[in-house]
């Protein structure tokens, strides 16, 4: 999980507490270990995820989450109503986002990228998705 999809899970769950809503006894484990590993001199944002690793970067989650931006178009657009003539192939929907979201690779990349993330292939995507655009 990258410290994007981190970072909109404490969001998440600083409402939660905002909003007066009771912690879960998992949440409250999590917290207590979190708590004792910075307790010990543990760097908080290793503990908590929230800082890039070795080999990991803000824009490569970034472009995760276009991808998973565009995947949704797609999987929706191939997956309409078949009384709607809107309905596309896949090869067509892969043509038309690579246009539409004015994707930067070639047109072979982005169909590749699609079979390599099949999580991202729901038309019905939420906040809480591994690399989801979408905030809290």
């Amino acid at each position: 999980m990258s410290p994007l999809d981190v970072r909109k899970r404490l969001a998440a769950f600083a409402n939660k507490l905002s909003a007066g809503k009771r912690v879960t006894k998992a949440e409250a484990v999590y917290l207590s270990q979190v708590f004792r590993r910075i307790s010990e001199g543990e760097d908080a944002n290793c503990v908590l995820g929230v800082k890039y690793s070795r080999g990991q970067s803000q824009r490569d989650a970034l472009a995760r989450q276009e991808l998973s931006k565009i995947f949704q178009w797609v999987a929706a657009a191939i997956e309409a109503d078949p009384d709607d003539d809107q309905v596309l192939s896949l090869e067509a929907a892969l043509e038309q986002a690579h246009k539409l979201f004015r994707y930067p690779h070639d047109l072979k990349y982005l169909r590749d990228k699609w079979y390599e993330n099949k999580s991202m292939q729901s038309p019905l995507r939420t906040w809480s998705d591994i690399d989801s655009p979408y905030k809290p």
